[in-house]
Formats: C-alpha cells, structure tokens, sequence
C-alpha cells in the first residue's frame, strides 16, 4: 500500500488515512504488523 501511494504522490498524512481505511475494508487492520507466514489460508486470499 505504501508502493502505491508513493506512486500517486499521495502526502504521507493522506497515504496513512488510506491505508487504514483499506485495511479496515478487507478485514486486516486488527493483523496488519503480522507477517504473511503467521496469516491463515483465507487471509491470504485476501491479499491475492
């Protein structure tokens, strides 16, 4: 999500307000410091 917002020049106050709206969308937020090895078969569907 960082990339992404680097990529559209989006300031970093506006990058992190959307970055936790999204995770809060796809069900994340509550785990997003976890790393991928520690995420569940579903969760990893989410992120593709």
């Amino acid at each position: 999500l960082n990339f992404y917002g680097q990529i559209f020049e989006l300031r970093p106050d506006v990058l992190k307000e959307k970055r936790e709206d999204l995770l809060k969308l796809v069900g994340l937020a509550k785990v997003r410091r976890l790393t991928l090895k520690h995420y569940s078969k579903g969760m990893l569907e989410r992120i593709g």
